[in-house]
């Protein structure tokens, strides 16, 4: 798993087992996201899917949902939305 990338996670080693009382061991990656935080998931969380990015994702995500809803109240169509062209959503 070493070098594969999970939506914004990169798996940069093996970080060992987590052990769960009655249960097999979870294997723990050490991943950097694409901003640059780092931090440790579980394979099977990555591989399903259930975890894309350290959060940053959903802020930005957030972010550009608020400010979209205010640029069409402001009557913003005139043309694309700066702040969405810099995140590199379309505008």
């Amino acid at each position: 798993m070493i070098g594969l990338h999970f939506g914004r996670w990169e798996v940069l080693a093996f970080s060992g087992n987590r052990m769960h009382e009655h249960s097999q061991a979870t294997r723990m990656y050490a991943c950097r996201c694409d901003c640059g935080q780092v931090g440790n998931v579980a394979g099977t969380v990555l591989r399903r899917g259930l975890s894309q990015s350290c959060g940053c994702l959903r802020r930005e995500t957030e972010m550009l949902k608020n400010h979209a809803h205010k640029h069409a109240a402001s009557g913003g169509t005139w043309g694309p939305c700066a702040l969405a062209v810099a995140l590199g959503y379309p505008g």
